[in-house]
């Protein structure tokens, strides 16, 4: 190859023309996965919304269900609504108090008085 001044300036210009359009190259594949990324991200916004309007076209269609008449509730403490139920029937069974055992447990034989707790002299 000989050393023609005007082939190594094309040669130059080559080089430099390939790292210029390396660079844009590299730039465009960059906004172009961001550009992807958010299409995605609408697509699936826009799916959401799809379905939310056949939901609520739904709904709409839906014949109206008529409400049973509300029937009248005794003036009763059993029906007054407590804070930590809903309704008469989650109170569950009530505790029994003030009902003793005719035996008491063996820790308390142990030490009830008149039972061997008396100190013996020696």
């Amino acid at each position: 190859m000989s050393d023609s001044p005007q082939i190594r300036d094309i040669l130059a210009y080559i080089d430099a023309r390939e790292r210029e359009l390396g660079e844009q190259t590299g730039q465009l594949r960059s906004s172009n996965e961001e550009l992807t990324a958010r299409l995605g991200e609408l697509d699936a916004e826009s799916e959401n919304l799809r379905d939310t309007r056949k939901t609520l076209l739904a709904i709409l269609r839906l014949a109206p269900v008529e409400e049973a008449p509300c029937l009248d509730v005794p003036d009763h403490p059993a029906y007054v609504a407590h804070p930590h139920r809903r309704r008469p029937s989650d109170a569950g069974p009530r505790p029994v108090r003030g009902i003793r055992s005719a035996d008491p447990p063996e820790e308390h034989r142990r030490h009830a008085p008149g039972r061997g707790s008396a100190v013996r002299a020696d």
